[in-house]
């Protein structure tokens, strides 16, 4: 299995984070060219914290057989079912260095509107709906707003690890630890908080090199503050798995896709589902400069959120995600103090 850390010095995180004029530049290494997926931001690109390693010699990669020949039909299919659950998660934050519109993307994972997405956009949920940021959940095709929603897990090694992502024009890092829970609590102007949500289930199978699978966010590299805002749409990819990476030594957390037209800003979080219509990752990382041709996804793996997840919290994440939303949000609200505090420096009082 290869090893994630030599990667690390090319990986940029997919949120859209506005303000900049520009979109920063990514740093390249040799080998595998790949970005941090960075949240979608409009015109004005900043970025968060870097994380960077010293390049590794490459262990041996694990051998897996080949998977069985996906068609194009089968994958559009559960695309179509992802996009039902597929969320734009769209932040407006008045931080010290001014004010920023982020979006990236989430997907609901359970019928009670659980959203997963990364560590990188659930951190603007620790200030809850207030004067310095404020936040909302819209989907569809255009995105429009529908809902409102509270966070319920945010990763503490993230958080202590990037605590300065605020103040940095670009973010280079691998997607560990880069993991976050939302609950949606009410909806929004006509929309109406449904008994039960559409979902994709969280898969507990490691995907195949050159397995096909089909990759969906809401990617607005491209757009205009008022494109995103009034006509942003999903975009979808069907795409073999180029490389499985680990974070240990066997285990099987990252895998990459190639010239991918997800690689853009705005497609972290985005959701990654197999023929089977299963969750198997999220993208969190990606090269975002050059052709698409050129650029590369990174994508943690759903064993790997399990694994992340249970040794965060001790309680599998499949219990934690079927709890009513009110006691999970009730019973993470005693952390949000602290965790809000590591960043709390870089938001502007209002």
């Amino acid at each position: 299995m290869k090893r994630i850390a030599y990667l690390a010095a090319i990986l940029t995180a997919l949120f859209i984070f506005t303000g900049a004029s520009t979109v920063p530049s990514i740093s390249t290494i040799k080998s595998v060219p790949v970005e941090v997926n960075k949240a979608a931001v409009a015109p004005s690109v900043v970025a968060s914290s870097t994380q960077s390693t010293t390049a590794q010699k490459k262990p041996p990669e694990v051998k897996i057989g080949p998977p069985r020949p996906i068609s194009d039909a089968e994958l559009s299919t559960v695309a179509n079912e992802l996009s039902t659950s597929l969320v734009n998660i769209y932040c407006e934050a008045h931080l010290v260095s001014g004010r920023r519109i982020i979006s990236g993307t989430g997907v609901i994972i359970s019928p009670r509107g659980v959203i997963l997405t990364n560590a990188h956009l659930g951190q603007f949920f620790l200030f809850g709906d207030s004067k310095a940021v404020s936040c909302k959940i819209r989907m569809g095709n255009p995105a429009v707003t529908m809902y409102k929603a509270a966070i319920i897990y945010i990763s503490p090694p993230w958080m202590e690890q990037n605590r300065d992502m605020l103040t940095k024009e670009s973010v280079l890092g691998t997607g560990e630890h880069d993991i976050a829970l939302l609950a949606i609590t009410d909806g929004v102007g006509t929309y109406t908080k449904p008994s039960i949500f559409p979902f994709v289930p969280l898969g507990n199978t490691i995907p195949h090199k050159n397995e096909r699978l089909a990759l969906m966010s809401y990617a607005a590299q491209y757009l205009t503050n008022f494109e995103i805002n009034s006509a942003l749409h999903p975009t979808v990819a069907l795409e073999a798995a180029q490389d499985i990476y680990t974070f240990g030594s066997t285990t099987a957390d990252v895998m990459t896709f190639a010239g991918s037209t997800i690689a853009q800003h705005g497609s972290s979080g985005g959701g990654i589902v197999n023929a089977k219509g299963q969750l198997v990752g999220m993208i969190t990382t990606s090269k975002t400069d050059g052709t698409f041709a050129s650029r590369i996804v990174g994508a943690i793996t759903a064993t790997y959120i399990r694994r992340e997840f249970k040794e965060q919290t001790g309680t599998p994440i499949d219990v934690h995600i079927a709890a009513p939303t009110t006691v999970s949000i009730a019973a993470f609200a005693s952390k949000v103090p602290a965790l809000r505090a590591l960043i709390a420096p870089y938001v502007a009082a209002r």
